[in-house]
């Protein structure tokens, strides 16, 4: 994700990730690449609890398909300390990013932010350094409320 979203989450107990449309294997590695961010750069005395929520699938088999690919990093990354939920809700249209340190982050497009591209090796920097994918047109609005009335 771009690294503007970033530093408003560090210091938050926890972070509520709301996006409708977590189905393609490009918007879960979006949820992994905020994942890894917090590791790196977050207190590791004080690692969030992770609320992900999104819509379910309208078709049965995807909706398995989901509800496995999140049970992932339930086990992934628990070992390490961050603690993940997540469910699949209601419809809903807004994307953010909401923490617990009044933080609200408006994710105009979700977490479909960057451009597609094929890279021919693995060592192709683009798959673990986001900062080097064009993204997408998105606008990104960040404010704070009163951390008591979030």
């Amino acid at each position: 994700m771009p690294d503007i979203q970033l530093p408003y989450l560090f210091d938050a107990a926890e972070i509520r990730i709301r996006v409708p449309y977590l189905r393609q294997p490009y918007q879960i590695r979006n949820v992994r690449e905020i994942l890894l961010q917090l590791i790196q750069h977050a207190d590791a005395a004080r690692l969030p609890r992770v609320v992900i929520e999104t819509c379910a699938s309208d078709e049965d088999d995807y909706r398995a398909k989901q509800e496995a690919t999140f049970e992932q990093p339930q086990q992934s990354w628990g070992q390490f300390g961050i603690i993940i939920d997540w469910s699949i809700v209601d419809y809903f249209h807004d994307r953010s990013i909401v923490t617990d340190t009044g933080w609200v982050i408006d994710l105009g497009r979700g977490l479909d932010v960057y451009e597609s591209f094929t890279w021919s090796s693995p060592f192709d920097p683009r798959i673990t350094l986001p900062h080097l994918r064009r993204t997408k047109e998105i606008t990104i609005n960040v404010s704070r409320e009163d951390p008591a009335d979030a």
